[in-house]
């Protein structure tokens, strides 16, 4: 694919393209915004193109809640924690206990620094599957702001199937030096590494907390809104 011309993808945010499983995430979600639109579009032909994009955009929503509290969660939080804060999805009916008056936003310790536990999860490598078998790995460092092995024939189903097939690592302290040297690395083989990831973790939070301060906000840990 030298000769090809290949670009990064766009979406709402640029990290989108930080490496090509999660890009691939994105083309999936993407696929599946478009397939419920044509849905609602041949239900409801008099509903325009805004009213379809934003209906169906709900809809991704409400499925991405739901794989995050019914399966996603638990795993990371355990039960118990799920049922003492009552995170649980309603096996029938409706949620009644909205309140207007909390704060929905994210509290600092959690964007500045606990949201980062994810990457302990992540593998040095992703294995690639076809129908069941193993053809490849790819290195994720291979990817990082170049997802490109997504223009390539079955790239997609090949990384989802790997996705599905690949254990992720334990939830822990432990960073795998992939993660934690090269991700913002100039580029393959570059001495200059921009930023090392968990050396930005405690400045980001003390710089939020600070900032606040400054601000005449409290330095407490107090929920920010999105």
């Amino acid at each position: 694919m030298a000769s090809v011309l290949v670009r990064c993808f766009k979406a709402g945010d640029v990290r989108v393209n930080e490496h090509t499983e999660l890009t691939a995430l994105h083309v999936i979600l993407i696929r599946e915004h478009n397939r419920l639109a044509e849905e609602l579009g041949a239900i409801n032909p008099h509903w325009s193109d805004e009213t379809l994009f934003q209906e169906a955009r709900r809809i991704v929503g409400a499925e991405m809640q739901h794989i995050t509290y019914s399966e996603f969660l638990p795993v990371i939080l355990g039960q118990t924690i799920m049922e003492k804060y009552g995170l649980e999805p309603e096996l029938s009916g409706y949620f009644t206990g909205y309140d207007i008056n909390i704060n929905p936003g994210v509290a600092n310790s959690v964007a500045a620094s606990a949201l980062r536990f994810v990457a302990s999860l992540l593998p040095k490598k992703m294995g690639l599957y076809r129908n069941g078998r193993k053809i490849s790995e790819q290195k994720m460092g291979s990817s990082f702001y170049a997802p490109f092995e997504l223009y390539e024939a079955n790239g997609l189903d090949e990384i989802i199937e790997g996705l599905a097939r690949t254990l992720s690592q334990s939830e822990d302290p432990s960073i795998n030096d992939v993660m934690t040297n090269h991700m913002f690395q100039d580029k393959p083989g570059s001495k200059f590494v921009a930023v090392v990831l968990f050396t930005t973790v405690i400045p980001r939070l003390t710089f939020q907390l600070l900032s606040r301060c400054w601000a005449g906000f409290s330095g407490s840990d107090h929920p920010t809104r999105p």
